[in-house]
């Protein structure tokens, strides 16, 4: 394996476990409402996240623009 300097082994490595550690806490939230006969929760939970992660993701790059842009 190459070299990789520190700092970007901690980037990918913490990058790397802490997606992995949201998805599954946002996967283990939607099966404990499904198992609990709570469907539409579960839905709504999807659906929020979803659409708030693609808003966030929108407004990161429109203000990367606007900086950019000055």
């Amino acid at each position: 394996m190459p070299h990789l300097d520190p700092v970007w082994k901690l980037l990918i490595t913490t990058g790397f476990c802490g997606g992995l550690t949201t998805f599954s806490t946002f996967s283990a939230e939607v099966v404990f409402l499904l198992q609990d006969g709570r469907a539409a929760w579960a839905l709504l939970n999807i659906a929020v996240n979803l659409l708030g992660s693609l808003m966030m993701t929108a407004l990161a790059f429109w203000l990367i623009s606007a900086v950019n842009a000055h």
